[in-house]
């Protein structure tokens, strides 16, 4: 990891288990908020993804984007812990108003807010990913992107 004042930090959360999530500076209050969602609806999210510095990623559900959000530490993939250590993967995911009620709810959280996206409401559909939509903004996301990148490049 890059040193103090980078804009890649690691984020750690109440309820983040699983890989550590790598992410930009910009991006830890949307983190804290799904942390917040996931506590309000008593889940764990085990983070199997967050910032990136290719597309090309083995295993992927989803073809990754050219302007992907992980690109520029602005977007996590996860699964759902819930109960006594029942998970929730992308199959059980994508099934969203059939998942357990502590899923559902925490799913609900994330949709209902109007500065994040769970893509599993998009058309191409990844309901493991949940991003701020900064790729929406091509110029801002080039930004952050050069950010990060250059701040693994070069480790400031």
């Amino acid at each position: 990891m890059p040193g103090e004042g980078s804009p890649l930090l690691l984020f750690e959360g109440s309820r983040f288990r699983g890989n550590p999530c790598r992410a930009d500076r910009q991006f830890v209050p949307s983190l804290k908020k799904i942390n917040e969602y996931a506590e309000q609806a008593d889940i764990y999210l085990h983070i199997t993804s967050s910032f990136r510095t290719t597309t090309n990623v083995r295993g992927a559900i989803v073809q990754s984007a050219i302007f992907s959000n992980h690109l520029a530490g602005h977007g996590i993939d996860m699964n759902i812990v819930y109960g006594d250590e029942k998970w929730a993967n992308s199959r059980t995911l994508e099934k969203y108003l059939a998942v357990a009620s502590p899923v559902q709810q925490f799913l609900k959280s994330i949709i209902d807010d109007p500065s994040l996206r769970w893509c599993g409401k998009f058309r191409t559909k990844d309901p493991v990913h949940i991003d701020d939509g900064l790729n929406q903004n091509k110029a801002k996301w080039k930004k952050r992107y050069r950010a990060m990148q250059r701040a693994v490049q070069l480790g400031k």
